[in-house]
């Protein structure tokens, strides 16, 4: 386990480098997937994640469009892209909103794309538990303001969760 499950600021600087050298491998195996069958759009899906994890969003917006020119309801495709514009990596919660709204507005019919809203609630929930939420920043505040009294940080998951409007949105994604 080259970077473990930790916060980064917890991996050594072995650990990044072996993170970092599989990142490279994975990146060569799924360009190579990618080009054995053109029409596959789960090589492009992986790569989101690869490039997120090589700390390269550009690319992995580029693979995301890949991934959905093949296949537009790429649910694989879709919630890597989510993880890229979260706030944790190198979005907001503004941006990973949108995304997780505009995606579930356009699905059709039966489509798997209602779930990044659940996703994005995680997100959210995780927040401040996995220590990017913070009290000074204005779009973590807004948020966290509907959880009433200060929480815990292990209890912020399941306030969030809570909330009506919160199980309000999950239930009309579901729909």
């Amino acid at each position: 386990d080259a970077r473990g499950s930790g916060l980064a600021t917890s991996v050594s600087e072995h650990g990044w480098d072996q993170f970092h050298a599989r990142l490279d491998r994975a990146r060569e195996d799924l360009t190579l997937a990618a080009r054995l069958d053109s029409r596959d759009p789960m090589p492009w899906a992986q790569l989101v994640t690869v490039y997120r994890g090589l700390d390269d969003p550009d690319e992995a917006k580029r693979a995301f469009k890949e991934a959905t020119r093949r296949q537009p309801g790429c649910r694989a495709a879709h919630h890597s892209l989510l993880q890229c514009v979260a706030k944790k990596w190198y979005g907001s919660h503004e941006e990973m909103w949108q995304f997780a709204r505009q995606a579930t507005s356009e699905a059709p019919e039966g489509s798997s794309l209602p779930a990044l809203v659940c996703d994005a609630h995680i997100e959210m929930a995780l927040s401040p538990s996995m220590g990017h939420g913070d009290e000074d920043d204005e779009e973590d505040a807004s948020w966290a303001a509907g959880l009433g009294e200060s929480s815990p940080a292990e209890d912020f998951y399941a306030a969030y969760l809570r909330q009506p409007q919160v199980r309000e949105e999950i239930l009309a994604a579901a729909k």
